[in-house]
């Protein structure tokens, strides 16, 4: 799986079918030494420029081992291994390892939350306006998803952070890119102060938050109907005629 600049970019869905963490085991398929820790203590947080940065593909290789982080909460008896180059692949464990989560891996979290708001944001503007129905006959439209995953962001991820939008605030690009912009500064200051968030954590938002917004990218994907003829047979691209 890669992140490219491009209109043709996919996020590679296959990659998670592999070998998935059991509940009750956190080595399943795991080879030793593979398994990272994260511990919610604050690090030294360098300062990150002001400027309003636009979101951005993240355009750095990605690993073909599976690398998984243990994340431990700030109370409670749970444990959640992820894996750390796939944002929302995730499981609950009862084991601990060690390594931190440190200020580089941070940042590396928030270019990977980036990439995902620029896939959502490409693929919205290309899906077709009525989407394939579910497997029920159900499902919403692309401008009820878009809303849905901006008022859901705003309205509860970015609120835990104390960095609210409400839902009209995100509905132009320039607006959309602030908040976001104002959403990684508020995650950061967070976490290098060490505050607590409920029975979340910072690394937690930073995943929840990019799966989310992959979970119904990918889903506008899988039910887009540009391609699709009227009579519901795929069109016959010009090149193969």
């Amino acid at each position: 799986m890669r992140f490219l600049a491009g209109s043709q970019s996919r996020f590679a869905r296959e990659q998670f079918a592999g070998p998935l963490l059991s509940t009750s085991s956190l080595s399943v398929g795991i080879a030793a030494g593979d398994i990272e820790h994260r511990r919610s203590g604050p690090p030294a947080f360098p300062r990150e420029s002001t400027e309003v940065v636009s979101c951005r593909r993240y355009d750095e290789p990605m690993t073909p081992r599976l690398r998984v982080l243990v994340e431990q909460p700030t109370r409670g008896k749970r444990w959640v291994a992820v894996a750390a180059d796939w944002p929302g692949l995730e499981r609950g464990g009862k084991t601990e390892d060690e390594a931190p989560f440190d200020a580089p891996l941070f940042e590396r979290k928030v270019r990977l939350l980036r990439a995902a708001w620029a896939e959502f944001d490409e693929t919205a503007a290309r899906v077709s306006a009525e989407l394939r129905p579910g497997v029920r006959g159900g499902g919403r439209s692309r401008d009820r998803l878009v809303r849905h995953v901006m008022a859901t962001e705003g309205g509860d991820f970015s609120k835990r952070v104390k960095a609210k939008s409400e839902l009209e605030d995100l509905l132009t690009p320039v607006r959309l890119a602030r908040h976001r912009d104002l959403f990684v500064e508020a995650m950061r200051a967070w976490y290098a102060q060490g505050k607590p968030l409920g029975n979340w954590t910072i690394p937690y938002l930073l995943r929840h938050t990019a799966y989310h917004v992959l979970d119904h990218t990918w889903e506008m994907q899988d039910r887009d109907l540009t391609d699709v003829a009227p009579t519901g047979i795929a069109r016959t691209p010009a090149s193969s005629r």
